[in-house]
């Protein structure tokens, strides 16, 4: 075989190859955040402009759960009774961004009765028990945000 016939064929070669590299990643299966939501989630504190201004359980005698379905559903629970629900979008990894403080954030889509196509910023932290819930995509530590643990 001639060096310019060695050359065609491995770059006939080459090209099969990277071919098969993005016909195997476009067809993969892509991953849906909504997975990790999916759940039980119990209030633990709330956190308003200030770090010092919150409230929790304890404060309020209020035991709230946020309760995320497989199907895209949401509800949530004060002391035992429903008062909201409504269905929450497909978040993929195109949704993440990095915040100011380093954190890892999606976004979340939702609507019910009262709320059509809004969106909160979530972070999910500790293992995938830990969910922080805020209005504000920034920054998370303790300011406009919402934390509950997972059931």
């Amino acid at each position: 075989m001639t060096l310019v016939a060695k050359c065609n064929y491995m770059g006939k070669s080459l090209k099969t190859f990277f071919l098969i590299i993005v016909l195997f990643y476009s067809c993969s299966k892509k991953t849906d955040s909504r997975q990790s939501l999916v759940g039980t989630w119990n209030w633990t504190v709330q956190f308003y402009d200030n770090p010092i201004h919150f409230t929790t359980p304890q404060s309020t005698g209020i035991q709230e759960k946020l309760i995320f379905d497989a199907n895209g559903g949401y509800s949530v629970m004060q002391n035992g009774t429903i008062i909201n629900s409504g269905t929450y979008g497909n978040v993929d990894i195109s949704n993440k961004f990095s915040d100011a403080c380093g954190n890892i954030v999606s976004v979340l889509f939702y609507s019910n009765t009262r709320i059509k196509d809004s969106t909160i910023f979530y972070l999910i932290q500790s293992n995938n028990d830990s969910l922080i819930i805020s209005t504000y995509g920034n920054c998370y530590s303790n300011v406009h945000s919402k934390h509950y643990y997972r059931q």
